[in-house]
């Protein structure tokens, strides 16, 4: 009972700008294999309310334990065997959530904790997010499947409902400062029939993105197991600085170095996207050239062999975007890496091929 109370926490998992507001899609906030998130762990501390032009203030939030997680496209086994659905997976210290990902949506296929024995198998997927999703969106549902646990399994259902409930400013630990940021609140329930009867499990899971960056900024999670212990949830906390923040002593951006990167900061990652990610027969490249540049993009597969050269050429300062097919280059599943020299700077960006 443990374990599944501890993983209650996957399925709050997990995210443009319109009118200074976030969106959330695929190519920008979408789980997708990449370098690894690491953010700091916290207690307790008050979401605040909804609303619009809110200021959030986490900035107490305080804790030196540290939180790792990374994506990482699907196994043929884990597809075949358990979860064929997914086509990538969410390891969070080393306890695997499944994951079905694309243009329109985020859906929950089920877990396996850090033995490697499945925990959650659904038959109809969580859907924890659509794309696109922005300030006043709101989705909700129903999901059902099974819950293993040693030498049995229950049925499982429950119901989901996801909110952008605000807008407005996070103040970070340090008094760093994000504007334009986005709320978005997760809250799902569900009922696990055991031998010794019903236990139903609440889970509710604040969020907030910021249009530069991937991953969340904040998270505040909260589980109760509603049957034994309604009034009272278990709370986690994370939360993790982006690239550049305003300061509230000197409100001066703070550019940090790349933790996944020697040779230079995240924000060069910015300049080169592919979508959609994973691939099917085509996908779109996205690139920004600064200055008037020489421009030169190959593409590689995952053993470091060059497949073809994409593009060789000098180009004007601007943002472009040119489509390539799968077919033509003969791409079979797997990773891909593109690797772009742009000036002097130098970008690689991965993706999947379905």
């Amino acid at each position: 009972m443990k374990r599944l109370y501890t993983l209650v926490f996957v399925l709050a998992a997990g995210g443009s700008l319109f009118a200074q507001q976030v969106v959330l899609t695929l190519r920008t906030h979408g789980l997708s294999p990449g370098p690894v998130n690491e953010m700091k762990s916290s207690g307790y501390i008050d979401p605040g309310p909804a609303g619009r032009n809110k200021v959030w203030d986490l900035s107490s939030m305080g804790g030196d334990k540290d939180f790792r997680s990374f994506v990482a496209p699907a196994g043929e086994a884990d597809k075949d065997l358990h979860f064929p659905e997914a086509n990538v997976v969410l390891n969070e210290e080393e306890n695997e959530y499944y994951y079905h990902v694309d243009d329109d949506a985020q859906m929950a296929w089920g877990a396996k904790n850090a033995c490697g024995r499945v925990v959650f198998k659904f038959r109809r997927p969580l859907i924890n997010m659509r794309y696109p999703f922005t300030y006043g969106d709101e989705i909700s549902g129903n999901y059902e499947g099974t819950y293993y646990y040693p030498n049995t399994e229950a049925p499982l259902t429950g119901t989901y409902h996801v909110k952008a409930d605000g807008y407005g400013k996070l103040i970070l630990p340090g008094g760093k400062v994000i504007s334009n940021v986005l709320r978005v609140v997760f809250t799902h329930s569900y009922d696990v029939l055991l031998e010794n009867g019903t236990q139903t499990f609440d889970v509710i899971a604040y969020r907030w993105y910021c249009s530069s960056e991937r991953f969340p900024l904040a998270i505040i999670i909260g589980t109760r197991n509603s049957t034994c212990n309604p009034n009272n949830y278990s709370y986690r906390s994370l939360y993790r600085l982006p690239q550049q923040t305003e300061s509230l002593a000197e409100n001066t951006p703070e550019p940090e170095q790349n933790a996944f990167s020697k040779n230079a900061p995240d924000l060069l990652q910015n300049l080169v996207s592919i979508y959609p990610n994973p691939v099917s027969k085509q996908f779109t490249l996205e690139y920004t050239v600064n200055n008037d540049s020489k421009v030169f993009i190959e593409l590689y597969d995952n053993l470091g062999s060059k497949i073809a050269i994409l593009v060789d050429q000098n180009m004007k300062a601007g943002s472009y975007s040119e489509e390539f097919n799968t077919g033509r280059y003969n791409l079979q599943h797997g990773i891909y890496h593109i690797r772009s020299l742009i000036g002097d700077q130098s970008i690689t960006t991965t993706f999947i091929k379905e």
